[in-house]
């Protein structure tokens, strides 16, 4: 398993990909990373400074956008990190 700091995290299920922390370290990887582009964090960067601009999103939202990644990083995954039948 990854540890905060390290440049590395491996969610296990898709609920521990949702969660705010998780979200975050992404957004500070992304953000410190050698290997992504500049335009890239320029673009999130931008994107973070409107959502503060934004009214609220919808309840639930955090949990769709993540089972929608999750399933695109593990189609051969269910939710839970198993194996589908």
């Amino acid at each position: 398993n990854g540890h905060a700091g390290l440049g590395k995290y491996f969610p296990l299920t898709c609920k521990a990909l949702s969660t705010n922390s998780t979200s975050q370290n992404i957004h500070a990887h992304v953000l410190k990373c050698r290997k992504c582009p500049q335009r890239t964090k320029e673009e999130l960067a931008f994107l973070k400074s409107e959502k503060l601009k934004s009214p609220r999103l919808v309840p639930g939202w955090r949990k769709t956008f993540f089972e929608r990644v999750w399933k695109r990083l593990h189609p051969d995954l269910d939710l839970d990190g198993q194996a589908k039948k």
